[in-house]
């Protein structure tokens, strides 16, 4: 073989491996609306399953797709902060729902003591259930 077609493989094999870069680590998830949901529940069962034995709690749902239903208790939505909904339980904590971006949350008044239904990624318990990517069902 010469240095031409040695410069041709080259040049492709780099082009294949800048794809799989890309396409690995730059590019993102799924959106969540695309996400099938793995659980259907209120804001005070999944804050009480997490209150009673958050071990199983966590085996249960963590990293799962939830949708949950409640209360709105605090809307925040600055350009400093990600956008978030918190949504009332019965315990000390609440469920914390936070968007990707202000875009995600979308030109919706939420107030607060209006029930609503978000879709979103549990990522834990820490005083309140704190769920991700959350995207709004209804308002």
């Amino acid at each position: 073989m010469n240095k031409k077609n040695f410069l041709i493989i080259g040049v492709l094999f780099g082009l294949v491996v800048a794809y799989f870069v890309w396409s690995n680590f730059f590019s993102t998830g799924p959106s969540t609306s695309r996400l099938s949901t793995d659980f259907e529940l209120s804001a005070t069962e999944l804050y009480e399953a997490f209150d009673r034995d958050e071990a199983k709690a966590n085996e249960m749902y963590l990293n799962k797709i939830l949708e949950v239903e409640g209360t709105v208790t605090d809307v925040v939505n600055s350009d400093d902060l990600k956008p978030s909904i918190s949504l009332q339980t019965n315990g000390f904590g609440v469920i914390k729902c936070s968007f990707e971006s202000a875009e995600a949350l979308g030109e919706s008044e939420i107030q607060v003591g209006v029930t609503i239904k978000l879709k979103g990624e549990c990522i834990g318990y820490l005083l309140d259930v704190l769920l991700t990517n959350t995207i709004i069902i209804n308002d």
